[in-house]
């Protein structure tokens, strides 16, 4: 009797099943492989140690970050949709947390928060455009940290130790923050360079992605050309839209550095409710906690090079070569095993845990993310929302220009009566509330503040706004 074939749909799914069982034993096997070397006689005595109130900062300010991450969707969401919750916001932080944790690449992450979001009240063109202007600024404010603690603190760098695997290898971990930098630069900086300089991008669609398809780095040229126009024309699309709100752009930039704080600070809690800093490099002091913050930002330099979910194994290592010198030596393991668990083996199963039981069909929909889900999701969304964002910048503008020609006849009318317009609104603001009257969050925002500072009512002249005689 013939095996019954299986639909394309189920398998995928079975594809999906085994994807994640592989990662499953990536994540597990190279975290077991880093704790070989630990000297876990040191690790019972130090732990005992532990000054309470201190390890409560660290589990507060790491909290803190994912508390921020949610603020940032509420603000995303806003823009979209009437009523959402800091609730709804820290579920989409917890799933696309889990995902990218378990996922090479970080790849599951992305598609899954828009799958979150799309579920939350708004459809899947703004989903798209939401997660997309999301890692701008995400690069943006990650390129800006670790830019300042390279120029500001580069004298750190000297005095990080070797990464040493086994005695076998021992390398230098100078050129592995360098290579780390530039390869957390080099994608954004790379679609900046394809957007706005043509003879950039000529050269790469042809020349540069045919010569590495002859040679076999890249085994689909047109496939790879294909996804590489859909990034760019994404990206100069959700830039022009981003700098359209620069308000909305600077407080979501001001978000992502407090979480990039929040996160790099952690091992300076830890490393003070232990009393584990070396006296001679570092003391529980602002100064500490900033070198901490930068070595830190360092540790994510690094660790981006090699793409192993959640970088399991890697982290680990990375983490103890760093901060070889700045925690005593025997701290440094228990540092590392608190630090790793707060941020990584305590949250996977709490995301998890949302990521299993907030959307029940986001688990079948994760069984159908690869490398190339996203790209699908930017490419069936595109055509809408250019022409969306096209009618709302046309609209904008329109707008514009008829509420400057309303303020200026008012004005008129008001000088004849030897009147002044008494408003707390500036120019900018009025115009904000023109420019987004299709939008029903700005609407309501603009009426309760209107409501709030000034009282309106109708006069015999036909203005709108209090008035106050000026004198003679």
């Amino acid at each position: 009797m013939a095996k019954k074939e299986l639909t394309p749909e189920k398998k995928q799914k079975r594809k999906g099943i085994i994807k994640y069982i592989i990662y499953a034993v990536l994540i597990i096997g190279a975290t077991t492989l880093s704790y070989i070397k630990v000297d876990w006689t040191k690790v019972g005595p130090a732990l005992s140690e532990v000054y309470w109130p201190w390890l409560l900062a660290a589990v507060g300010i790491a909290f803190f970050s994912y508390v921020l991450d949610a603020l940032i969707w509420k603000v995303f969401m806003r823009l979209y949709v009437r009523k959402y919750t800091l609730a709804k916001g820290m579920a989409v932080s917890m799933i696309g947390t889990f995902y990218s944790s378990i996922s090479a690449g970080s790849r599951g992450g992305q598609t899954m928060e828009a799958y979150t979001l799309s579920n939350q009240g708004t459809n899947k063109s703004n989903a798209a455009s939401i997660i997309l202007t999301n890692f701008i600024i995400y690069k943006i404010a990650l390129m800006g940290f670790g830019l300042v603690a390279l120029i500001l603190r580069y004298d750190l760098i000297p005095h990080v130790g070797h990464f040493q695997l086994f005695n076998v290898i021992d390398i230098s971990m100078t050129p592995l923050i360098i290579i780390g930098f530039i390869f957390d630069i080099f994608f954004i900086i790379l679609l900046f360079l394809l957007a706005y300089w043509h003879g950039f991008h000529n050269f790469v669609m042809n020349k540069g992605i045919g010569l590495l398809g002859k040679i076999k780095i890249v085994r689909k040229p047109d496939e790879t050309r294909e996804r590489l126009r859909i990034e760019v024309e994404n990206f100069k699309m959700e830039l022009k839209r981003l700098f359209t709100n620069i308000p909305v752009f600077i407080l979501i930039l001001i978000l992502f550095v407090g979480i990039l704080i929040c996160r790099f600070s952690v091992p300076f809690f830890i490393g003070a409710s232990m009393n584990a800093f070396n006296p001679e490099k570092a003391g529980i002091d602002g100064n500490t906690f900033w070198n901490v913050c930068f070595i830190s930002s360092y540790h994510q330099m690094v660790t981006s090079i090699i793409p192993i979910p959640g970088g399991a194994g890697t982290s680990e290592f990375f983490f103890e070569s760093l901060f070889v010198n700045y925690f005593k030596p025997e701290y440094i393991s228990a540092t590392q095993i608190m630090w790793r668990s707060l941020t990584y083996y305590i949250m996977i199963p709490i995301a998890g845990a949302v990521a299993l039981f907030y959307k029940p069909g986001a688990r079948e929909e994760a069984l159908k993310v690869d490398s190339k889900t996203f790209v699908k999701l930017q490419k069936e969304t595109y055509g809408e929302r250019k022409k969306t964002f096209e009618v709302q910048n046309q609209t904008a503008i329109f707008n514009r220009e008829q509420l400057k020609e309303k303020m200026k006849i008012g004005l008129s009318k008001n000088k004849k009566q030897n009147k002044h317009v008494v408003s707390p609104y500036s120019q900018d603001i009025l115009e904000k509330e023109v420019k987004n009257d299709s939008d029903d969050i700005y609407s309501e925002i603009f009426n309760d503040l209107k409501e709030s500072g000034m009282k309106k009512k109708k006069n015999n002249q036909g203005n709108d706004w209090d008035e106050i005689n000026i004198g003679k």
